[in-house]
């Protein structure tokens, strides 16, 4: 299974692609290179996403997925060094079923077991 790691911080994808040795891994550094990247390839089964990414963040980044009538379902975990009110309103605003919001640091059990969830 492929998965699209999207964070503007390097380590933090790295970290990120070592605890999903399992999967092949692709990278992105910001929110519009990866809906490019999501456009393009549609082997990509999942998105894990930094909310605070450049260009487009993970939230503009999930309302376009969800707006677009083929990359609609994909499952999301998104994930933040802290979460706002704002998130909890956004949380009401996209498919529940199919994104879920992760806090910083991550840990492979806590990732691995929402993955398991969205599959």
């Amino acid at each position: 299974m492929k998965v699209l790691i999207v964070d503007d911080q390097e380590i933090d994808r790295e970290v990120i692609k070592k605890m999903l040795s399992e999967y092949e891994v692709v990278e992105e550094s910001n929110g519009t290179s990866a809906w490019r990247r999501l456009l393009e390839d549609p082997s990509i089964k999942l998105l894990v996403s930094d909310v605070l990414v450049p260009d487009m963040d993970g939230r503009e980044l999930v309302h376009l997925l969800r707006s677009n009538e083929a990359l609609c379902d994909l499952p999301v975990i998104l994930i933040s060094g802290g979460f706002s009110d704002g998130m909890i309103d956004f949380e009401d605003k996209v498919n529940p079923e199919k994104t879920k919001f992760l806090l910083k640091p991550l840990s492979k059990d806590e990732l691995t077991k929402v993955i398991k969830e969205l599959l």
